[in-house]
């Protein structure tokens, strides 16, 4: 295969990026000779794939964002991963649609690049499975899975395409999973993609023992840690290991992937003669949470859209009577306000906040083309940005307000009370089976 008709695949793969039936048979696929993960389709590995080529372009964290630099990673972040339209590009970074196709093209080429590095020689039909290069293969995923960033989960909707992905199996043992999600820190601050492969390989490897039986799975926030428990007739036989096509002791990928993220595998007795099978993962500091109070749903999606992924759990309150009732369930570190709002605006809401004892500790930061640096500063603003506002202007703004208050990405972490039928905390576990 020629360089150039490689370079066109990697083009397609990333505009038809969220096309599942398109990637699932794409011809990059096995030109990269990809090996998805347990539970993962050819088209999930090949997104991954390319997700990762795409970050691998990210200038080092010491290279300002103003720096030209840049521009190749945020062309193709925004409009491939992030979905962005070439015009909201352009408008975004500000300029023009000539150069939007120069800079994505210079991109495309890089990543192209990094990927043709990447190839195998052999496609992913010719390969034996026995080959070493799939233990080689299995160890880098690993490392990718574990260096993969952070981002806000709703454990609920992820456990809930877990359970998805496995009906077959479940539907051909006749095993019925039983889900419960605490419903306090159902959200929580993790990597989504180990996460889903550690859920899909315990529940799979507890399925095949099955048959004809109820699966329950509770997950539950303790501490800084997220507690996954399962309860099943045989937790040892669960994580038998066994032999490969080699003879070896072929342990589990799920179990090497929470080894890998420092976890830890345990069993225990439970009630009416079952076992409890566990897993503990720890959970980085909880994220610094941003309440944006703002009547535009555009505008709230963009604040997402350069919040998110640099690890802030962002809220949204559309009103003044909202933004009351988002403080009465949960102080935010930081607010960003907009003065052109629904009843009651925005000036009128900064000085009540102002005024609250315990909303004054909140930074707030005015956002908006109404802003008056003087004014908002006089009612307690911590800050002013000008609409529009470039990610850069707001990431550092927010990172300023946070830092000189004190508490940037230092909340308190979303406790779990344990469900009052979930199986004992595994502090008085057996010793690890691995």
């Amino acid at each position: 295969m020629q360089t150039d008709e490689f370079a066109e695949m990697v083009s397609d793969a990333l505009d038809h990026l969220y096309d599942q039936a398109s990637l699932q048979t794409h011809p990059l696929a096995p030109a990269l000779g990809i090996l998805p993960l347990p539970g993962e389709t050819r088209a999930e590995a090949l997104r991954r794939t390319l997700h990762e080529a795409v970050e691998s372009l990210r200038p080092p964290a010491a290279v300002p964002q103003s720096q030209p630099e840049w521009l190749p990673y945020r062309v193709l972040s925004l409009h491939y991963l992030g979905s962005w339209p070439a015009q909201d590009v352009c408008g975004e970074l500000s300029f023009s649609m000539s150069s939007f196709y120069r800079q994505r093209n210079r991109a495309l080429e890089a990543v192209a690049s990094v990927l043709w590095s990447q190839r195998s020689p052999l496609s992913g039909q010719d390969r034996e499975p026995d080959e070493p290069t799939q233990e080689q293969a299995g160890e880098r995923t690993l490392r990718e899975l574990t260096a993969l960033p952070h981002a806000t989960v709703s454990l609920p909707a992820l456990l809930g395409g877990v359970i998805e992905t496995l009906r077959p199996l479940a539907g051909r043992q006749r095993v019925t999973i039983r889900p419960h999600v605490a419903a306090s820190g159902s959200t929580v601050c993790i990597a989504p993609q180990a996460l889903r492969q550690i859920l899909l390989g315990l529940l799979a490897d507890c399925i095949a023992t099955m048959e004809n039986e109820d699966l329950p799975i509770q997950l539950c926030c303790r501490g800084q840690a997220l507690v996954c428990q399962v309860q099943v007739r045989d937790a040892c036989g669960c994580l038998a290991q066994k032999l490969n096509a080699a003879g070896e002791t072929d342990t589990s990928f799920w179990r090497s992937l929470v080894e890998a993220c420092e976890g830890r595998v345990w069993t225990r007795a439970g009630a009416t003669g079952q076992s409890v099978l566990g897993v503990s993962i720890p959970l980085p500091s909880a994220a610094a949470s941003v309440l944006i109070v703002e009547d535009d749903a555009d505008a709230i999606a963009l604040y997402r859209r350069h919040l998110e992924p640099a690890g802030y759990a962002v809220h949204a309150a559309h009103s003044e009577a909202e933004v009351r009732e988002a403080l009465a369930r949960r102080m935010p570190d930081l607010i960003l306000l907009d003065i052109i709002l629904p009843e009651r605006d925005g000036w009128t809401v900064l000085s009540e906040l102002s005024d609250d004892a315990r909303a004054r500790r909140i930074p707030i930061v005015v956002c908006s083309i109404a802003a008056h640096a003087e004014l908002a500063r006089s009612l307690g603003a911590a800050d002013v940005l000008q609409k529009p506002i470039t990610r850069e202007q707001l990431l550092e703004t927010v990172a300023q307000c946070l830092n000189s208050r004190g508490t940037a990405a230092s909340a308190d972490p979303a406790g779990c009370a344990p469900d009052p039928s979930s199986p004992p905390h595994p502090s008085d576990r057996a010793p690890a089976t691995r």
